[in-house]
């Protein structure tokens, strides 16, 4: 009896023990597979949904959406839509900018853009904003390509109007460009030709002749209206030109530099300034180097698109430092910003 016992106690023993180790190597199971899952990011945010989480720190910031206001565009997201490096400092970054179109006039023409009426600036012809920028030359000189693309418009706006309305460009020549930098297409459009010289349909090289500078259309005098548009080939797609096209050389061969600004509130709505004084800076106590004078775009469906969000901008800027200056009713606004070579400074300005 005391062996039945005895073995009776040791299978009990052994019984346990199994149970144990069982559920031991279940648990350490389930633990390897936890561990293994893989991480569960939450889902993207929507722009203008709300987000506790910080933003990184060289992101540019994306102001919040809100109705708008009288006078005043809402922000907008800007999508990372160009392959760009970013260095950001606060509220200004400095970026390899999207410099990506050849400048549209031959080398024996006036490459220099018209500055007396600026992207998003009132021409007096018009009841709108300027969507392009001019190039002042001789009826006959050569226009070029911007870039590799393929000929959509190749005639006039007699009875189709690809701008706010027909016979504004006159005889044109409309070219979309799928660069490898951009998720959407580029449009390039070439004004007031005096001669068409491709057809719709023609793949055209970056520096091919495509018309000649003229003065059709409704114009008075003889130039090349340019414009870029970005994503659609719609005249309220346009971009600012001097933030496309590459950037020339100073007297000393130096590239210049670009500036993109936006004027904003805190609550995020695009500002309306009329008097931007930049000032190119000489060092304490000295006279500016240079002084220039901008708006804040015309039309607030101008203002804060992609991909820079900017309201105001300026190309062929010799580097330096400079000096942003403004009133914000009774407040005077400064910023200093850095203009670098070949570059693009993206400056956000907050005001209460």
């Amino acid at each position: 009896m005391k062996i039945h016992a005895r073995n009776s106690l040791l299978a009990a023993f052994l019984i346990l023990l199994l149970v144990s180790l069982s559920c031991d190597f279940a648990a350490n199971t389930l633990g390897d597979n936890a561990q293994t899952q893989p991480l569960q990011l939450p889902p993207t945010r929507a722009a203008g949904s709300e987000d506790s989480g910080q933003q990184p720190e060289d992101a540019l910031e994306s102001p919040a959406v809100e109705p708008p206001a009288t006078g005043a565009a809402p922000a907008t997201a800007v999508p990372p839509a160009v392959t760009a490096e970013m260095d950001c400092e606060e509220d200004i970054c400095v970026s390899s900018g999207t410099f990506l179109l050849q400048r549209p006039i031959a080398p024996s023409g006036r490459a220099a853009i018209d500055n007396s009426i600026r992207f998003g600036s009132y021409a007096r012809n018009l009841k709108a904003a300027r969507h392009g920028v001019s190039f002042i030359n001789s009826t006959g000189t050569p226009v070029l390509a911007a870039a590799d693309g393929t000929v959509v418009v190749a005639g006039n706006d007699a009875s189709t109007p690809y701008g706010p309305y027909t016979n504004y460009y006159g005889n044109l020549v409309i070219l979309e460009h799928q660069l490898p930098e951009l998720s959407e297409p580029l449009y390039t459009v070439y004004g007031h030709l005096s001669e068409v010289s491709v057809k719709s349909g023609q793949t055209v090289q970056a520096g091919q002749e495509i018309g000649r500078v003229g003065s059709s259309g409704d114009i008075a005098g003889s130039a090349l209206a340019f414009e870029v548009r970005y994503g659609a080939n719609d005249y309220n797609d346009a971009r600012n030109p001097e933030l496309w096209m590459a950037v020339q050389n100073d007297d000393g061969g130096q590239p210049f530099g670009a500036l993109a600004g936006s004027v904003m509130n805190a609550a995020g709505r695009y500002l309306t300034v009329e008097n931007i004084v930049i000032e190119r800076l000489a060092g304490k106590g000295q006279r500016a180097l240079d002084t220039y004078y901008l708006k804040t775009y015309a039309e607030d469906r101008l203002k804060g698109v992609q991909p820079w969000g900017e309201s105001f901008a300026m190309g062929s800027l010799p580097a330096g430092a400079y000096q942003i200056t403004f009133y914000n009713g009774p407040d005077l606004v400064q910023r200093e910003v850095q203009i670098e070579p070949g570059q693009l400074t993206v400056v956000k300005i907050t005001v209460p």
